[in-house]
């Protein structure tokens, strides 16, 4: 059986040097997300083909974003519980030793996986009544301490190899190449606009 593999296109991540040089963790976060959303969206790259980091820091910011914007229910009923960004939000809190999170995470997937209808619920039209033992999660995931979570994050990102900062004229010209190397674009292209 032929298994198709996955091969780097890029081993870094881009960071505008000014969002680096200015101190503020919540900065490097977001460089980290959009780095991963501008690899899948734009340079159409496939997970395996960029740095894992920026896909975890990506999926644990939509976590976040979700839960902080409308709970956990509103996480499971955007997401449609997607298996592998599950992977990759355990993955990434469990990396950055946030037992804290890491353990309310995983309550939540047990809650949901608890009952069969609560995914069906989840993704209802309806959705908007969440069970309670979700919205319990909610008021403990806000009483978290959220900075610190970015900052530790940001704290690990800086010690990878693939820390990469950059003029922003540089990021540029480093996205234009990278872009260029996916020998792929023109298919996965084809294939996004079909659907």
């Amino acid at each position: 059986m032929h298994m198709a593999t996955t091969s780097v296109i890029t081993d870094i991540v881009l960071y505008d040097e000014r969002d680096v040089s200015s101190g503020n963790p919540h900065n490097l976060w977001d460089s980290a997300a959009e780095f991963a959303a501008w690899a899948m969206d734009v340079a159409l790259l496939e997970p395996g083909e960029f740095p894992e980091e920026a896909l975890l820091v990506a999926s644990l910011s939509r976590y976040v974003g979700q839960v902080m914007n409308g709970g956990h229910w509103q996480f499971a009923h955007n997401t449609r519980m997607d298996a592998s960004l599950i992977q990759r939000v355990q993955r990434s809190l469990e990396m950055l030793s946030a037992q804290d999170y890491a353990g309310l995470f995983t309550e939540f997937q047990q809650i949901m996986a608890s009952d069969l209808e609560l995914l069906g619920k989840a993704l209802s039209p309806s959705w908007r009544s969440p069970p309670e033992a979700v919205e319990a999660l909610d008021d403990r995931f806000y009483a978290l301490d959220l900075d610190g979570l970015i900052a530790r994050t940001a704290a690990w990102l800086r010690t990878l190899p693939s820390f990469t900062p950059l003029s922003r004229a540089a990021v540029a010209e480093e996205k234009a190449a990278i872009k260029a190397r996916n020998r792929n674009f023109d298919l996965r292209q084809a294939a996004r606009q079909a659907q």
